[in-house]
């Protein structure tokens, strides 16, 4: 019976350090999660102002959903030109008005730096439009998306990815 209570006893022991063996062992997972942004500017000009749908002048921004491997395509945002029936330093939202959009630059950064084999993108109403390039004329409103479309060589896991882009509306 003694034999019995030691090689029961040894079991049981045994057994426990295993057990406690791969609970050491066990790694909990974790995430990051983020919310990140940059203030968005509108500069009011001397009789046109660029809004948000139906001459909003909350801030123009949307949210990013990156992939791991750093590749995103932005939600839409709605943009129009207006009329200012104020002035540039006191602007009053008029009516809508045609304009001509040209994008002047595009920032897209994780955790605040451009990565050299990105290929970003620039949409407005779904087609390619390039930095500088040939204004996209006659309209009062506009979809704008900006994407990122190559899978990144550096490891970009938990970072913060921004993408900005700044464009002029000029009346047409």
């Amino acid at each position: 019976m003694n034999n019995i209570k030691k090689a029961v006893l040894t079991s049981l022991t045994l057994a426990g350090l295993a057990i406690g063996l791969n609970a050491q062992a066990a790694v909990d997972p974790s995430a990051v999660v983020v919310w990140t942004g940059k203030v968005p500017t509108v500069n009011a000009g001397d009789s046109l102002l660029i809004t948000g749908l139906g001459g909003s002048q909350e801030a123009l921004s949307g949210a990013l959903a990156p992939n791991n491997d750093g590749t995103f395509i932005s939600p839409s945002i709605i943009l129009e030109a207006r009329v200012n029936d104020g002035s540039a330093t006191t602007p009053v939202v008029g009516a809508l008005t045609d304009a001509s959009w040209t994008v002047k630059g595009v920032d897209v950064a994780y955790g605040g730096s451009a990565q050299t084999d990105q290929e970003v993108a620039v949409q407005i109403d779904g087609t390619d439009v390039e930095v500088n390039g040939t204004a996209v004329a006659g309209k009062s409103s506009i979809s704008l998306t900006v994407s990122q479309s190559k899978a990144l060589t550096a490891d970009v896991g938990g970072k913060d990815v921004q993408a900005a882009v700044t464009l002029m509306a000029t009346k047409a």
